[in-house]
């Protein structure tokens, strides 16, 4: 989340700052507890993402469209 996040505002987002919801279909949606950066108008709430464990590792994505 962290680098979906500096790239639209240049601060820090600390691990007390942010809450993960993972589901079981490789889904996750990251809230954000303090106030998001304004993205074409809109203030962002948080991310959409996906995740996925293999070979014992675990990736994650998010993309944020401009």
């Amino acid at each position: 989340m962290y680098k979906a996040w500096f790239p639209l505002t240049e601060l820090w987002l600390d691990f007390e700052e942010a809450e993960l919801d993972l589901s079981p279909d490789g889904t996750f949606a990251a809230r954000l507890l303090v106030p998001g950066p304004v993205v074409g108008g809109l203030r962002l709430k948080g991310f959409d993402g996906r995740w996925a464990v293999r070979d014992g590792l675990l990736a994650t994505a998010i993309a944020v469209s401009p």
